[in-house]
């Protein structure tokens, strides 16, 4: 059986797609209603934004081109799918759960996620900026090449997260679980964040002296004056 083979990573779960089974939908407007599912479904250029609903299913399902901006959806499951070059600008995702997804060079900015439970994920070559992570849990998910300006992971559990590469400046992480967080290469300019949240975070030797003044502390040589 065909399958598609997404980059793989260590740890991570990649989808498990039967490209066999797609059935393509392209350039059309699709209604989201409640409870509806989407199950091996290849989308290419559709609409998809400005709508409401509860409760959608994603399962094996490839997107590209597709926008889904501006849509509110509550308690949508994606499952082993991937969407490529998608717009999810000012989208809200309440209690979404994602489980072996992966977000390619697509449209994030404004996108609210709250109290989603995301195992499996990659995101990569997102356009994040001011993107919001409340009070989510996250497991075994890599954040690569993304630019995360102004985002917001308040209150999340990021334990083991890794983000690689990423433009994190005035990044909101206050109250969040860092613990086991790979935050190594990333830009963290401005980064609002306290020494509890930091406990346990990886990061590098560069990152040290940003962090240093990040939480108000002075650095001197012992012959500088005060």
């Amino acid at each position: 059986m065909a399958r598609r083979k997404p980059p793989t990573h260590p740890s991570i779960v990649p989808p498990h797609i039967e490209l066999h089974q797609l059935n393509f939908i392209t350039e059309q407007s699709i209604t989201l209603n409640d409870q509806a599912a989407y199950v091996s479904v290849k989308l290419q250029r559709c609409q998809v934004g400005n709508q409401a609903a509860e409760d959608v299913l994603f399962d094996q399902v490839i997107a590209e081109h597709t926008d889904f901006s501006q849509s509110c959806l509550v308690l949508a499951q994606f499952l082993d799918s991937q969407f490529h070059t998608c717009d999810f600008a000012i989208t809200s995702l309440e209690k979404a759960c994602m489980r072996r997804v992966q977000l390619i060079a697509c449209r994030l900015p404004g996108v609210v996620f709250t109290q989603a439970d995301m195992q499996d994920v990659v995101v990569q070559k997102c356009q994040g900026d001011m993107s919001h992570f409340w009070d989510c849990t996250l497991k075994a998910t890599r954040f690569e090449h993304c630019t995360l300006r102004q985002a917001s992971f308040a209150s999340s559990t990021l334990a083991g997260v890794v983000f690689r590469h990423c433009d994190l400046t005035q990044a909101d992480f206050r109250g969040a679980n860092l613990r086991g967080a790979d935050l190594r290469g990333s830009i963290l300019d401005g980064l609002q964040v306290g020494v509890r949240e930091l406990q346990g975070a990886i990061i590098d030797s560069g990152q040290a002296v940003q962090l240093v003044r990040v939480l108000g502390v002075l650095v001197r040589d012992e012959d500088e004056t005060p």
